[in-house]
């Protein structure tokens, strides 16, 4: 809270203060799932982190929770996330796209979405979810950076480096020991306009 961010809303860049967001590692989404569903789909995501993740098992896992929970939307985004990692972009793209709408706040739908349409070059429906995207009042710090270092991407393919490294910048401040995060950070830490 009261940290000045710049985000783009409205179609142009914007120095905001996150008064409003409050950023909470407890921070869970979805309705709580029943004991043996959150362990599986903990070893789902403690999979996904891996080296070298077996998507196709992922994948697996994630349409079981799914079935039996269908109103727990974070097995969906995974189950996405396991179809982009097996090259099924236009299935994973509907199932993105659809938890975006339903689920406005969930920012890592929103982030996957955004770097799928930097990906394909479709600068103009990035522009427009960006421009769309409310910050939620409250969410899990891996959320904000992973929406900070899609907005990254989305400044470093329309080559505005100085961008960039403030959105990695605020990613790093958040979480640091994310590696996608690092990985950015390492790249963008000495650079000079």
């Amino acid at each position: 809270p009261q940290q000045r961010v710049e985000v783009f809303l409205d179609g142009k860049r914007r120095e905001v203060i996150l008064s409003g967001t409050k950023l909470n590692p407890d921070f869970r989404f979805g309705k709580e799932l029943q004991k043996k569903w959150d362990a599986l789909y903990a070893k789902a995501v403690k999979a996904g982190s891996k080296k070298n993740p077996d998507w196709d098992a992922i994948g697996e896992i994630c349409l079981k929770i799914i079935e039996a929970e269908p109103e727990y939307y974070p097995a969906r985004f995974n189950y996405a996330v396991s179809l982009l990692n097996r090259k099924r972009m236009d299935e994973a793209e509907s199932i993105l796209t659809a938890l975006v709408a339903e689920y406005p706040e969930y920012l890592f739908a929103r982030s996957a979405l955004l770097q799928i349409f930097m990906r394909d070059r479709r600068t103009k429906e990035a522009d427009e979810l960006l421009r769309t995207t409310v910050i939620p009042t409250e969410t899990h710090p891996a959320a904000m950076s992973a929406w900070l270092v899609a907005q990254a991407l989305y400044y470093e393919s329309v080559e505005n480096f100085k961008e960039a490294r403030k959105f990695v910048t605020h990613a790093h401040e958040i979480f640091p020991d994310n590696p996608r995060v690092t990985d950015l950070w390492e790249k963008y830490r000495d650079w000079e306009p």
